[in-house]
């Protein structure tokens, strides 16, 4: 039986061309992924093998990521093939795909799931050259290690004694293998023999060094240099002065990424220094963008613009591209966090409406003011659902106790008596500013002139009793074309602006359905349509054929319920649901799920809480503050990479046993016992699991693919003596509604 992954460059051409998935910046640091259960949240270690699987080192034992789930790896008394010890200090993947693990035990060879672990060279250090062979120094000397035995790099000359070696500061290297001296001198093996490198004199001995790209890159106390190739000595200048941000601290790692962006791990915390010598970017602990601990013990470049850092306190991704996802700068925080209601003004003050906390006005320069109500006894009109901006700067704000006029200058509230008493669910303003229209809950709606104060109840027409309650309860209101709009939560109603019988329109009897009676929001787009967001998902109206279309329904998006809808620059529409963000492409009928694994900061939405603003982000409110949306910020991923097979198991009279999963393109022979395989995908590179999906065929595609859709498992009965072979491909998919 011959098991493979295949994708040739033709497939991976039609799985783009269906439609990649974009993959979100997430924001600066991000946890890495939010479920990852680790053996122990200190991260002491980190790197990836040739399948693309993770490797984490903590220290109470050693984890596998494979992009699903974590295998954990331990010392197990009396079982030689187990991990030597639990604490990791280092690993490596040397040139030919083998993982070397050193504990403070020694070194280990990862032989694989089923086998374990190798023999242990006890009392070893562990080092990965530039050529990718790993290196591991004992007191009798320093050995070459490989599948086979270990080979001695020949005798040390006298002023490499094992004794002086610094046995913490290794790192790998180019140009050859790099050893740290007590005295501040480096050793260097070339492949032909040891050469002896002085630095300056005030270069003393610390915990990192890094060599790339023909330059050495030291870490001394609190300052990293710099240094070239020069005779007698190297030449080295200061690249990095972190004296006064380290004090007495160490620096612990240093890595460099693609670009050449330089990063430093330390015990405060860690730098990022762009290229071309840019001032260095501190990735200061406790903000909610950034890391939680200060102390950085190992980092792992991922791409150019992401790396994944290992700290005490578990491990986290640093993402250099401004994010998609990011909660509002606001200096001091928002009053209220259970967000209800967003509006911008023309002086693009963001004005943010919660239940209990009245009203934040949020500046551009990130400065919060707070309106409440002060007087007591109007706490209820500090449970704020709507929000609406004035032709003259007011913001008109609805709540369970009323309507009130807010004065920016002044930040008085102006009680606006209704004849009809009621919470206000909802408010739409004539542009113009000679109308605004109130919807209020069990009430309907009501006409209010500003410039004269008259009011008059316009929704329901006639006898209030010829409507249901919930008819007469409403949740949405827009005016559009002449034509003022009105959800309810029995149905679409609509009725001329200059007056005029109220007409249903959809989800009433007699009216085309919609996917609920309950109408959350409308919102209108250039092409004609009306676009409905409803407890039961999103639907299409057109106004003109009075005809009605389920785009999106319950059983397809997280939820079902559809809370807002808003239009981005591009077209493409961004509802708000209890889990999550959708984003829904119109013209394609693509749609793609954003939760928390996307970055995403807060994943349940309220009713009433959305707008667009001027700068093109889109402003989100829910249960736990406000999000803002940068859709141009959203990367498609540039490639697509096949997967892997992270688990193999077979079925035996005893029941099923794990087996060593094959690579890609290699023939695994079954027993004649083994009556069925069952085999387990994985793709460890991608970072939004959510979306993947898997199909294979067999025997040459000669039955076709069989889509798996995101199930990763599949299970095959054996048939005879035969080969087999298994070809799989995944691709990142929208969500596409047929």
């Amino acid at each position: 039986m011959r098991f493979g992954t295949v994708l040739s460059a033709l497939l991976v051409a039609v799985a783009t061309a269906a439609g990649a998935v974009p993959v979100t910046g997430g924001g600066r640091v991000a946890l890495h992924p939010a479920t990852l259960e680790l053996p122990q949240e200190t991260i002491t270690a980190l790197a990836r093998d040739r399948h693309g699987f993770l490797w984490i080192g903590t220290l109470s034992g050693l984890a596998r990521w494979d992009g699903y789930e974590v295998r954990s790896f331990y010392r197990v008394p009396g079982d030689p093939h187990s991990l030597a010890a639990n604490e990791v200090r280092r690993l490596a993947v040397d040139g030919e795909g083998t993982l070397w693990v050193e504990t403070v035990a020694g070194v280990q060879r990862f032989r694989g799931v089923t086998s374990g672990f190798g023999e242990v060279l006890s009392g070893a250090h562990l080092v990965l050259d530039g050529g990718k062979t790993a290196w591991a120094l004992k007191e009798d000397g320093v050995l070459r290690l490989g599948r086979g035995a270990a080979e001695g790099s020949g005798p040390l000359p006298e002023w490499l004694a094992t004794r002086s070696i610094l046995s913490r500061p290794l790192a790998g290297a180019d140009r050859g293998l790099w050893l740290w001296l007590k005295t501040g001198r480096l050793a260097r093996w070339d492949g032909t023999g040891w050469r002896s490198i002085e630095l300056e004199p005030e270069i003393h001995p610390n915990w990192a060094i890094l060599a790339a790209a023909g330059r050495l890159w030291v870490a001394s106390r609190g300052t990293v240099w710099e240094c070239r190739e020069a005779d007698p000595r190297w030449r080295c200048q200061p690249f990095v002065r972190l004296h006064d941000a380290l004090g007495s601290s160490h620096v612990l790692c240093l890595a460099r990424t693609e670009t050449g962006a330089l990063w430093i791990g330390s015990e405060r915390g860690a730098w990022r220094v762009p290229p071309a010598g840019a001032a260095p970017q501190q990735v200061l602990p406790g903000s909610p963008e950034s890391l939680p601990s200060r102390i950085v013990r190992t980092i792992l470049p991922e791409s150019p613009d992401t790396v994944l850092l290992g700290t005490v306190t578990g491990l986290w991704r640093y993402d250099a591209q401004l994010p998609a996802f990011e909660a509002p700068k606001a200096t001091g925080g928002l009053e209220g966090s259970f967000v209800t209601a967003v509006v911008e003004d023309r002086h693009r003050h963001l004005w943010i409406g919660s239940y209990g906390s009245g009203v934040d006005e949020l500046l551009p320069s990130g400065e919060v003011r707070h309106h409440r109500h002060r007087e007591p006894g109007v706490s209820r009109r500090d449970r704020v659902w709507a929000l609406a901006t004035g032709a003259g700067g007011e913001v008109w704000v609805g709540s369970d106790g009323g309507l009130d006029r807010l004065v920016p200058e002044s930040g008085r509230f102006e009680a606006v008596r209704l004849p009809w008493h009621g919470p206000v669910t909802c408010l739409a303003a004539d542009p113009a500013g000679a109308r605004l229209w109130v919807g209020l809950y069990q009430e309907g709606v009501v006409e209010l002139r500003p410039g004269t104060g008259e009011v008059r109840r316009i929704f329901p027409s006639g006898d209030r009793g010829s409507l249901s309650f919930k008819a007469r309860t409403v949740r949405s209101l827009l005016a559009h074309d002449g034509t003022l709009w009105i959800g309810t939560e029995a149905g679409l109603y609509r009725e001329p602006v200059t007056g005029g019988e109220p007409v249903a329109v959809a989800g009433t009897p007699g009216t085309p359905p919609l996917a609920s009676p309950v109408v959350w929001e409308i919102v209108p787009t250039g092409d004609g349509f009306l676009w409905l967001a409803t407890r039961g998902g999103l639907d299409r109206l057109d106004p003109v054929r009075g005809t009605v279309r389920h785009v999106l329904g319950g059983g397809e998006i997280p939820g079902g319920t559809v809370y807002r809808v808003e239009r981005d620059r591009d077209g493409s529409l961004w509802l708000s649901t209890n889990h999550g963000l959708v984003r829904y492409d119109p013209g394609s009928g693509r749609w793609t799920h954003f939760g928390a694994g996307d970055g995403l900061p807060l994943v349940e939405f309220n009713r009433g809480a959305s707008c667009a603003l001027a700068n093109g982000a889109l402003a989100f409110g829910g249960n736990r503050g406000l999000v803002l949306v940068h859709p141009e910020r959203i990367r498609r991923p540039g490639r697509v990479a096949p997967p892997v097979v992270s688990r193999l198991t077979v079925l035996k009279a005893n029941g099923w046993r794990e087996l060593e999963a094959p690579s890609p393109g290699t023939a695994l022979p079954l027993a004649p016992a083994v009556r069925a395989v069952r085999l387990t995908f994985a793709r460890p590179v991608v970072r939004c699991q959510g979306r993947v999906e898997y199909r294979v065929r067999m025997d040459g595609g000669a039955a076709g693919w069989i889509r798996l859709g995101p199930r990763r498992t599949m299970t095959l009965a054996r048939s005879g003596p035969r080969e087999l072979e298994v070809e799989t491909q995944a691709s990142l998919f929208d969500r596409v509604q047929r």
